[in-house]
């Protein structure tokens, strides 16, 4: 026992099932998420990076959100495509989250939502109070869009 929480030991049976969970990721995880210093950068490798920045990086709440956006920029958007990006992002992402359980409608408002934010950051600005309420309202939160 530590404190109040109990401390199950791994068993022998964890083991074998961790073994066989690493090997499956280890062989699906392109190495770049792993290995430092790798000089591959793909879509994935950046969506990944982004995604740890909005999570772990300590900043403002704008670029969290900027780098939780650009992330999904990576994985849904082609290097090619310049015009109706937000449009294209919405529409993929809730066809993934969709298919997943998640309401499609209420996928594209956050994204739009989080598109706007990113898109104030980008440009160098930051929320405003008017803007910050809005969201608040919306999410409870603001990091509940993040």
């Amino acid at each position: 026992m530590s404190g109040n929480k109990c401390v199950t030991p791994i068993t022998e049976e964890d083991l074998l099932k961790l073994r066989k969970f690493w090997q499956a990721m280890s062989n699906a995880m392109p190495s770049s998420f792993f290995e430092l210093g790798t000089a591959k950068i793909d879509y994935l490798t950046v969506a990944y990076n982004r995604y740890n920045d909005s999570l772990f990086q300590d900043s403002v709440l704008e670029r969290k959100i900027a780098n939780a956006v650009m992330g999904l920029e990576a994985l849904f958007l082609k290097s090619t495509e310049v015009q109706e990006l937000v449009y294209r992002l919405n529409l993929r992402t809730a066809k993934l989250l969709g298919s997943l359980g998640y309401d499609p409608r209420e996928v594209k408002e956050m994204v739009s939502d989080a598109y706007r934010v990113r898109n104030i950051f980008a440009h160098g600005g930051h929320l405003g109070y008017k803007e910050k309420r809005k969201i608040e309202s919306k999410y409870k939160d603001a990091k509940k869009l993040l």
